[in-house]
């Protein structure tokens, strides 16, 4: 593909949307590699505002998703499938990508980074079924790695003294 890939998010730093939206970003640029442009747009800062007038966009998050001279704006939190859905339908046809490592110690290392994780939020990620997010943070549990921590909506785990294996 010859076209460059551009996702600019229109971004608050209080909209813990926004926040979540970091992990499908990174999975993009992991995903398209050099393709892939990421830019942000602070809704809030004044030199921006004009940016999220063009383009239409008064709530948070917000992307504009551009593949050469095609782009669209969708809005509200969107997982790497409907992004990557979007990039392949601007493209006219499916653009070549790598698919995420799915291995215990990466999930480990993902649910490390972030704190904390969902199995929706594993499963988005790494672009498997929730099934086999729940068996990986499974053996994760069994191994002493992670821990189950309740939820309102579920369940969270976090990973355990909240060091990876790369370094102990």
């Amino acid at each position: 593909m010859e076209s460059q890939i551009e996702i600019v998010e229109f971004t608050d730093p209080y909209c813990t949307w926004c926040w979540g939206s970091e992990p499908v970003l990174r999975h993009a640029q992991e995903a398209y590699g050099d393709q892939l442009r990421v830019r942000f747009v602070m809704g809030g800062l004044v030199e921006d505002r004009a940016m999220c007038a063009e383009y239409g966009v008064y709530g948070f998050p917000a992307f504009l998703v551009r593949v050469g001279e095609r782009a669209q704006v969708i809005s509200g939190y969107r997982g790497f499938s409907q992004v990557g859905g979007l990039i392949d339908l601007l493209a006219g046809s499916p653009v070549a990508r790598q698919h995420p490592t799915f291995q215990d110690e990466v999930v480990l290392g993902f649910v490390d980074k972030y704190g904390s994780a969902a199995t929706r939020e594993v499963a988005e990620v790494f672009e498997v079924s929730d099934e086999a997010a729940d068996e990986a943070l499974d053996r994760l549990i069994a191994a002493g790695l992670l821990e189950c921590v309740p939820a309102e909506t579920g369940r969270l785990y976090r990973a355990v003294g909240g060091v990876t294996p790369k370094g102990r």
